[in-house]
């Protein structure tokens, strides 16, 4: 079986490091099939819960903050909203998705075990067609919603089926940030770094959420000063809450530099604001988890 590794792309790998958050794997290379089944089950039970979907609490995180990453998704669609009672709309929207997921994983098994003549547009891999689908902007962020507006025709930008169910995790890695509630997140393939992100401010968040029978959010307890340099005092105010939650955060010395892109959605266009603050030369983190 092929090996899962980065492929440099920001919403795929802010999605592989979700899933080996949710796994419990410390290198991507260590992740099996068995591990996307669990973890897609684990999606499941959280974008499918009342509490995404707006059952019994007071708003939808799917068709509201979701739908900023994913407008016009399974969950989104209105045409999939259809029922005599929200119950009745909430159960058809989760068939939707879980037949779309099930597709992106089943595509994701055959890219582990096979080549072919087709290339994933993302991560550069040769695999069979089979294995390959199209995305536009209701399943990758940033792109077009209009079919045939892509080179050639084309219906969308085609992936393979590892990248497309990747980046189904993606909300799995996403914070809210500043007085415009921008989505945001940090790209990075220190996995440690990145899982321990993903486990403490979203899963654990989202968990937290489905027990107290609230709605979901994307986590969004910082302060940033007015409009200018949100995605800069954000990453700040993370490692500062980041450290007083954990028993030991020290710098120590290694032969690479490590490198942070705080990424952030801008509410009306949705063109990132990527910037990278590397850290000192030779200068990385490492801590002891407290848990």
């Amino acid at each position: 079986m092929k090996q899962i590794t980065w492929t440099g792309h920001p919403f795929v790998d802010a999605g592989l490091s979700a899933i080996a958050a949710v796994v419990g794997v410390k290198r991507l290379e260590d992740l099996k099939v068995e591990h996307l089944e669990k973890a897609a089950k684990e999606l499941e039970r959280i974008l499918l819960s009342d509490q995404a979907l707006g059952i019994g609490v007071e708003k939808s995180f799917a068709k509201g903050a979701l739908s900023q990453l994913f407008p016009n998704s399974e969950l989104v669609n209105p045409s999939n909203w259809k029922g005599e009672t929200p119950e009745v709309k909430a159960e058809n929207v989760r068939q939707k998705f879980r037949e779309a997921l099930k597709g992106d994983l089943e595509r994701a098994k055959i890219v582990l075990v096979q080549t072919g003549d087709a290339t994933c547009s993302v991560c550069g891999r040769q695999v069979p067609e089979s294995a390959t689908t199209f995305v536009r902007k209701d399943k990758m962020p940033l792109l077009a919603g209009i079919v045939n507006f892509y080179p050639a025709f084309a219906y969308g930008v085609r992936v393979c089926g590892l990248c497309a169910f990747a980046v189904r995790f993606l909300p799995m890695s996403v914070m809210r940030t500043g007085v415009s509630n921008r989505l945001w997140f940090l790209h990075t393939q220190a996995l440690d770094i990145a899982v321990e992100i993903s486990k403490r401010y979203c899963w654990t968040k989202f968990n937290e959420a489905i027990a107290a029978n609230e709605a979901l959010e994307f986590y969004s307890q910082w302060q940033t000063a007015g409009e200018q340099e949100q995605c800069f005092m954000s990453f700040v105010n993370f490692l500062k809450d980041w450290a007083i939650n954990c028993e030991r955060l020290t710098f120590t010395h290694c032969p690479r530099l490590l490198t942070f892109s705080p990424i952030v959605f801008q509410q009306r266009t949705k063109d990132p604001l990527s910037n990278h603050f590397p850290f000192p030369t030779n200068c990385s983190f490492s801590w002891q988890d407290c848990n």
